[in-house]
């Protein structure tokens, strides 16, 4: 009841104020509901004051009588506004239920994870770092054209949004199958770490995903991750590499409602 209540509380209170608007519109307007008041109230008048009803019993019960009476006289347009209330109400729900499928169904595209490291390139020259990060697809159905762009570069630890310039995309289109995951890299080339070690500095990621959902939705994500100072090392090569730490002031997603 209480999950019911949670998912369609605006119904309810719309039916509600159709309640209410139709018993001032009948109390104010309808000549022979006014006329079954007043006959009510004359008999609770004329009644001994030992045999009255509580004043509160009397006002429930006379005007529930009353609109009772009123609904048995006019039961035909009654039931044919209830019929348009309840088609309003399948309609509505269908299209709520419709919507929320399509939130749990379509794809959402994320990063989860991401790093800086050396490279392992042999044509490379030494101290070249590449920058990774890992796309997720975690909804249940496929992403296609699916398109995205990477960028990398040693900023200042508050870069100016200007600095973040948006590279184009790489040109390629793919299509993920749900919880499938995709590396993509980016190089800095040869860099100069030392105003990132003193902690002037930080190494900068930032970019974009596009891609359409099995509903024909586009949907676009931008990111951005920044280096700090910490370097844990790999257990299994014994180089350092940098986290990728996210930045909440270059991250959107276009997720829809």
């Amino acid at each position: 009841m209480k999950n019911w209540l949670q998912k369609y509380w605006k119904h309810c209170i719309f039916v509600g104020i159709i309640f209410i608007v139709s018993y001032l519109v009948i109390s104010t307007n309808d000549s022979e509901f006014q006329n079954c008041v007043c006959n009510e109230n004359n008999k609770y008048t004329n009644q001994q004051p030992k045999e009255r009803a509580s004043l509160f019993f009397f006002e429930i019960s006379s005007k529930g009588g009353c609109i009772w009476h009123w609904l048995h006289r006019n039961s035909d347009p009654i039931i044919a506004g209830a019929t348009l209330i309840i088609a309003f109400f399948t309609i509505s729900i269908f299209l709520n239920e419709s919507a929320n499928r399509k939130r749990e169904l379509r794809a959402y595209l994320g990063i989860v994870h991401g790093r800086v490291e050396p490279s392992e390139i042999a044509i490379d020259p030494p101290g070249t770092l590449i920058a990774w990060i890992d796309i997720h697809n975690k909804g249940q159905t496929p992403a296609y054209h699916v398109r995205a762009s990477i960028a990398a570069a040693i900023l200042g630890n508050d870069p100016a949004e200007s600095e973040f310039k948006r590279e184009s995309d790489e040109g390629k289109e793919w299509a993920m199958v749900p919880d499938a995951k995709w590396a993509r890299h980016r190089s800095l080339g040869v860099c100069d770490l030392s105003e990132v070690e003193k902690g002037n500095q930080r190494i900068w990621v930032w970019g974009h995903i596009q891609y359409v959902t099995v509903f024909n939705e586009r949907h676009l994500v931008e990111f951005r991750y920044y280096c700090g100072r910490e370097r844990p090392v790999d257990r299994k090569t014994g180089r350092k590499w940098w986290p990728l730490i996210p930045d909440e002031k270059g991250y959107s997603a276009d997720y829809g409602e």
